[in-house]
């Protein structure tokens, strides 16, 4: 993948851990795209996990209903993609806490390829998840990682590549250290929280599910973009930095620590 080439023989798993939030935007958006039937010969399997159930206070911003209140976020949203765009998306209702629950879900699914790839999807609200996807992405051979992040209008998506157990490009936590002091709990503000305080975090939740859809999209037609997505609605911008540059910088940081 160093030359910006999908190596032969490759299909991919798709997996969203959260269903609220950026993940509701980019599983309807990648879900219209699988309709489509553009790439379909390359996705073995769709998955979403979400422990979260539908709550009242889901119904003003997120793809939910009166209907769905008491029901799985991941259950209900897999149904209404399934029947709106012919996909096979697989609902796990349960929060993720070690590695080794991921790796039972990928190895029940059924695939067959001469290489699979799983591509994780990282639409959660607080960092002991992400280090459990983290910690799933360092004992794989081969793991596609992006991550997503975001306060009131800024936020950062994380590209992160492996293959033939070379990482290609870092996870958050080689970016962002802060991350390994988060502990086992749900330390930051929610989604929902967030939507309150601010309703415009709903266009920040758009930007994050568009980019991962974008870079999906990109993984799929073969030239995909190792790095770091960083954006801000508040003053619309958008900066890509490519793995090479990521590099770089890291290195200047080391020099200048020494």
């Amino acid at each position: 993948m160093g030359n910006g080439k999908r190596p032969e023989n490759i299909c991919y798993s798709f997996v969203v851990i959260g269903s609220g939030g950026t993940g509701t935007y980019f599983l309807k958006e990648f879900s219209r795209y699988l309709g489509s039937g553009v790439h379909r010969d390359k996705v073995r399997n769709c998955i979403v996990i979400d422990g979260d159930t539908v709550e009242e206070k889901n119904l003003a911003r997120q793809a939910f209903t009166e209907d769905d209140i008491g029901m799985s976020k991941s259950s209900v949203m897999a149904d209404v993609l399934n029947s709106s765009f012919g996909t096979d998306w697989k609902a796990y209702s349960f929060y993720l806490s070690k590695a080794e629950e991921l790796d039972q879900v990928l190895r029940s699914a059924q695939y067959s390829a001469a290489r699979h790839v799983p591509v994780l999807i990282g639409c959660v609200d607080n960092h002991a998840a992400r280090l459990v996807l983290e910690e799933f992405f360092n004992k794989a051979e081969d793991c596609i990682y992006f991550d997503s992040a975001n306060e009131y209008s800024a936020g950062e998506v994380v590209l992160s590549y492996k293959l033939d157990g070379n990482v290609i490009s870092p996870l958050r936590s080689k970016l962002f250290p802060d991350i390994l002091r988060a502990g086992k709990g749900r330390l930051e503000m929610s989604c929902e929280e967030l939507n309150n305080a601010a309703p415009q975090h709903i266009a920040t939740n758009m930007r994050a599910g568009n980019i991962l859809l974008a870079e999906v999209c990109s993984l799929l037609d073969d030239i995909p973009h190792p790095g770091l997505v960083t954006f801000d609605i508040a003053t619309l911008s958008q900066e890509f930095v490519p793995m090479n540059l990521m590099r770089g910088k890291k290195a200047e940081a080391g020099k200048e620590a020494a």
